[in-house]
Protein backbone atom coordinates (compact mmCIF):
# COMPACT_ATOMS: atom_id res chain seq x y z
CA UNK A 1 0.00 0.00 0.00
CA UNK A 2 1.33 3.73 -0.83
CA UNK A 3 1.89 6.24 1.91
CA UNK A 4 1.49 10.11 1.12
CA UNK A 5 3.90 12.01 3.31
CA UNK A 6 4.22 16.04 4.14
CA UNK A 7 5.81 16.25 7.10
CA UNK A 8 8.30 14.85 9.51
CA UNK A 9 8.11 11.00 7.99
CA UNK A 10 9.58 12.54 4.74
CA UNK A 11 12.81 12.51 7.50
CA UNK A 12 14.20 9.08 6.25
CA UNK A 13 15.88 8.74 9.67
CA UNK A 14 12.78 9.16 11.77
CA UNK A 15 11.09 7.10 8.57
CA UNK A 16 13.63 4.44 9.23
CA UNK A 17 13.13 4.14 12.64
CA UNK A 18 9.34 4.38 12.42
CA UNK A 19 8.73 1.88 9.56
CA UNK A 20 12.08 0.09 8.79
CA UNK A 21 10.36 -2.21 6.03
CA UNK A 22 9.18 1.15 4.00
CA UNK A 23 10.45 1.56 0.70
CA UNK A 24 10.95 5.44 -0.31
CA UNK A 25 9.13 5.47 -4.38
CA UNK A 26 10.06 9.34 -4.91
CA UNK A 27 8.23 12.32 -4.38
CA UNK A 28 4.70 13.35 -4.75
CA UNK A 29 1.97 15.97 -5.16
CA UNK A 30 -1.62 16.44 -4.54
CA UNK A 31 -3.65 19.33 -6.17
CA UNK A 32 -5.81 21.27 -4.51
CA UNK A 33 -4.72 20.92 -1.26
CA UNK A 34 -2.61 22.86 0.99
CA UNK A 35 -0.13 22.31 4.03
CA UNK A 36 -1.46 24.23 7.36
CA UNK A 37 0.72 24.42 10.44
CA UNK A 38 -1.39 23.39 13.46
CA UNK A 39 1.72 22.62 15.97
CA UNK A 40 2.36 19.91 13.55
CA UNK A 41 1.97 19.52 9.89
CA UNK A 42 -2.08 18.77 8.36
CA UNK A 43 -3.15 19.33 5.33
CA UNK A 44 -6.88 20.88 3.88
CA UNK A 45 -8.72 21.56 0.35
CA UNK A 46 -7.70 24.68 -1.31
CA UNK A 47 -8.34 25.09 -4.80
CA UNK A 48 -5.39 25.75 -6.82
CA UNK A 49 -2.43 24.83 -4.09
CA UNK A 50 -0.26 21.83 -4.25
CA UNK A 51 0.88 19.76 -1.09
CA UNK A 52 4.60 17.77 -2.21
CA UNK A 53 5.54 14.76 0.07
CA UNK A 54 7.58 11.51 -0.10
CA UNK A 55 5.85 8.57 -1.69
CA UNK A 56 7.03 5.38 0.47
CA UNK A 57 5.37 1.96 0.10
CA UNK A 58 4.82 0.23 3.16
CA UNK A 59 3.66 -3.55 2.85
CA UNK A 60 3.74 -4.30 6.73
CA UNK A 61 1.42 -4.22 9.40
CA UNK A 62 4.07 -3.63 12.18
CA UNK A 63 4.93 -0.19 10.11
CA UNK A 64 1.15 0.57 9.72
CA UNK A 65 0.86 -0.15 13.84
CA UNK A 66 4.21 2.21 14.24
CA UNK A 67 3.16 5.04 11.72
CA UNK A 68 -0.59 5.27 13.28
CA UNK A 69 0.81 5.18 16.94
CA UNK A 70 3.15 7.98 16.17
CA UNK A 71 0.26 10.04 14.25
CA UNK A 72 -1.96 9.69 17.12
CA UNK A 73 -4.78 7.86 14.90
CA UNK A 74 -7.08 7.76 15.28
CA UNK A 75 -7.57 10.59 17.94
CA UNK A 76 -5.66 13.44 16.91
CA UNK A 77 -5.22 12.18 12.94
CA UNK A 78 -7.32 9.93 10.73
CA UNK A 79 -6.17 8.32 7.76
CA UNK A 80 -7.66 9.41 4.49
CA UNK A 81 -7.11 7.73 0.70
CA UNK A 82 -6.34 10.55 -1.79
CA UNK A 83 -5.46 10.59 -5.11
CA UNK A 84 -1.72 11.93 -6.18
CA UNK A 85 0.65 12.77 -9.12
CA UNK A 86 3.88 11.56 -8.80
CA UNK A 87 6.85 9.60 -11.17
CA UNK A 88 8.58 11.73 -14.21
CA UNK A 89 5.02 10.74 -16.02
CA UNK A 90 3.35 12.07 -13.23
CA UNK A 91 1.23 8.97 -13.24
CA UNK A 92 -2.08 9.55 -10.96
CA UNK A 93 -2.33 6.82 -7.76
CA UNK A 94 -3.94 6.54 -4.61
CA UNK A 95 -2.28 6.50 -1.45
CA UNK A 96 -2.91 6.65 2.43
CA UNK A 97 -2.72 10.08 4.19
CA UNK A 98 -2.83 11.18 7.34
CA UNK A 99 -4.94 14.65 8.30
CA UNK A 100 -5.54 15.95 11.54
CA UNK A 101 -9.54 15.15 12.76
CA UNK A 102 -11.37 18.07 14.40
CA UNK A 103 -10.15 17.50 17.76
CA UNK A 104 -6.33 17.87 16.53
CA UNK A 105 -7.16 20.79 14.31
CA UNK A 106 -8.44 22.31 17.45
CA UNK A 107 -5.80 21.28 19.65
CA UNK A 108 -2.98 22.71 17.20
CA UNK A 109 -4.83 25.84 15.35
CA UNK A 110 -3.13 28.98 15.58
CA UNK A 111 0.25 27.38 17.10
CA UNK A 112 3.27 27.59 14.32
CA UNK A 113 5.35 24.14 14.39
CA UNK A 114 8.69 25.08 16.46
CA UNK A 115 12.16 25.09 14.50
CA UNK A 116 13.35 21.45 15.62
CA UNK A 117 9.99 20.13 14.00
CA UNK A 118 10.22 22.47 10.70
CA UNK A 119 14.23 21.61 10.55
CA UNK A 120 13.54 17.43 10.58
CA UNK A 121 10.35 18.71 7.96
CA UNK A 122 13.02 20.80 6.07
CA UNK A 123 15.65 17.88 6.10
CA UNK A 124 13.42 15.39 4.67
CA UNK A 125 11.81 17.55 2.13
CA UNK A 126 15.59 17.80 1.12
CA UNK A 127 16.28 13.98 1.10
CA UNK A 128 13.00 13.01 -0.95
CA UNK A 129 14.16 15.72 -3.74
CA UNK A 130 11.09 17.76 -3.62
CA UNK A 131 10.91 20.20 -6.03
CA UNK A 132 9.38 22.74 -3.34
CA UNK A 133 10.17 22.39 0.40
CA UNK A 134 7.25 24.61 2.19
CA UNK A 135 9.46 23.69 5.64
CA UNK A 136 12.37 26.35 4.17
CA UNK A 137 11.73 29.77 5.17
CA UNK A 138 10.77 31.78 2.09
CA UNK A 139 9.90 28.54 0.02
CA UNK A 140 5.86 28.27 -0.46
Amino acid sequence: MLYFAYGSNMNLRQMQFRCPHAKLLGWGRIDNWQIVERMYADIEYAAGKRVYGAVFEIAHEQDWYNLDHYEGYPSLYSRLRIDFFWGSTYRKSSAVVYMMTPKGRARGTGIPFDEEYRKICAIGADECSLPVNFYRRGEK
